[in-house]
């Protein structure tokens, strides 16, 4: 069976990452993201590795999502290198990624050594995500405001949206 290149997932999906960006759960979920289930079982480890670390915000968010399979856990070194070299808009994703790790694959947050990221990249929104991931894995007592200080991101729609394709891809 042929396996998708990181090339193909673009030139297959051109549009989901727009949708991964900024979900929204309207009823248009199943059909914006259609496309990319449709290939998910067809793109191996080592694509979604480098779709995760590669070049632009793009591939990081999509790789995140294709990340977000059985053991999806093997990707968090990935998500942790992806926010070493930070693309801006795909923080926010990467710890909400990293989150539901925590909570349904059994790593521990202190393994992620959240405190040695820069707090103040992209205008705080490095910390903004740590905290909020801190706070969703049961690392923090109280909750931050609901907006990324940046890009005006809801984390808790990215652990929606990881939940809700993990949901559809054990469906299919």
């Amino acid at each position: 069976m042929h396996k998708i290149t990181a090339d193909e997932v673009f030139e297959r999906t051109p549009r989901a990452h727009l949708w991964i960006l900024r979900p929204n759960f309207e009823g248009r979920e199943r059909a914006e993201m259609a496309p990319l289930l449709a290939i998910a079982d067809d793109v191996a480890d080592d694509v979604v590795r480098s779709l995760i670390v590669g070049g632009d915000w793009r591939s990081t968010l999509v790789g995140l999502v294709l990340a977000m399979s059985e053991g999806f856990s093997r990707f968090a070194p990935e998500a942790l290198e992806s926010l070493r070299t930070p693309k801006g808009i795909a923080i926010t994703a990467a710890w909400a990624f990293l989150t539901l790790c925590c909570l349904e694959e059994e790593i521990h947050f202190d393994s992620l050594a959240a405190h040695t990221f820069d707090r103040a990249t992209f205008d705080g929104e490095m910390g903004w995500a740590i905290d909020k991931a801190k706070y969703h894995s049961g690392n923090r007592p109280d909750d931050v405001s609901g907006i990324g200080p940046h890009y005006a991101q809801v984390f808790e729609d990215y652990l929606k949206l990881f939940r809700w394709w993990r949901s559809m891809s054990r469906r299919r």
